[in-house]
């Protein structure tokens, strides 16, 4: 995120298990604590390397840590932040995925989505985002389409299944979250629900909270047409609180 880095923020970030360049069958997630547990392995490794940037002499000091997720990655950043704070600044959601619209056919689908995990776990059944929702502006959503890292279609019945477990674990346990907490989302994404943000973020245990929501905002707000004041509303949060924040 060259936006960040030129405020002098440094971003480290890596591909999911299944995603991007990533070992795995894509997509398919068969148990999401192993995404958690992969996060958090991602977070050591970086407290890891400002120690040892520190002790060379190439920092002056440890600068403080956030946790940021995306999408899923919102979901899988919160929960791991849950269950391990340690040496944590802060954590961003971005259009994170919380929860969804639970429609009839929804209700139906997550009453049988255990039994179709075990039997069909690859099975692309569970209705997915469609490209065009992701932004308003069509180039990006061809890039989108056309970049062969991603993974266009349906979803595989165990991710559907796992991830929707994963919504109710972090309902249970989101009061416990105490770290500084941004969350934005734009107001008709469709891609991932802007209420379950909302709730989260009401129902977070931090004392420190900021919510934006952007009006006629897509998924990818970062990239849509209000990608200046949404990432410039990243970076200002980031640094207010770095000024404030713990050293590892």
């Amino acid at each position: 995120m060259t936006d960040l880095a030129a405020r002098g923020i440094a971003v480290y970030a890596y591909d999911a298990y299944g995603h991007g360049k990533s070992e795995g069958p894509r997509a398919l997630v068969t148990r999401f604590s192993d995404l958690v547990d992969d996060y958090l392995a991602r977070l050591q490794q970086t407290k890891e390397l400002i120690v040892s940037r520190v002790s060379s002499g190439a920092w002056s000091s440890p600068p403080p840590l956030f946790a940021c997720g995306h999408s899923l990655g919102g979901l899988t950043a919160a929960t791991a932040a849950v269950q391990d704070a340690s040496g944590l600044a802060g954590l961003l959601v971005l259009s994170p995925a919380m929860d969804v619209p639970w429609t009839p056919s929804l209700r139906v689908l997550a009453l049988v989505g255990s039994a179709m995990a075990r039997i069909t776990p690859r099975a692309r059944l569970v209705p997915a985002v469609r490209p065009e929702d992701m932004n308003p502006i069509p180039e990006r959503v061809r890039e989108y389409v056309e970049d062969p890292l991603n993974t266009v279609g349906n979803v595989c019945a165990a991710t559907g299944n796992e991830t929707l477990k994963a919504f109710r674990a972090l309902e249970r346990s989101r009061s416990r979250l105490k770290l500084p907490l941004f969350a934005h989302h734009g107001a008709v994404d469709k891609c991932t629900y802007p209420p379950g943000t909302e709730a989260f973020v009401e129902g977070a245990g931090s004392a420190d909270k900021t919510l934006k929501l952007y009006p006629g905002g897509f998924h990818e707000v970062m990239f849509g047409p209000e990608a200046v004041l949404v990432r410039r509303n990243v970076a200002d949060w980031i640094l207010a609180r770095a000024r404030a924040a713990p050293k590892l």
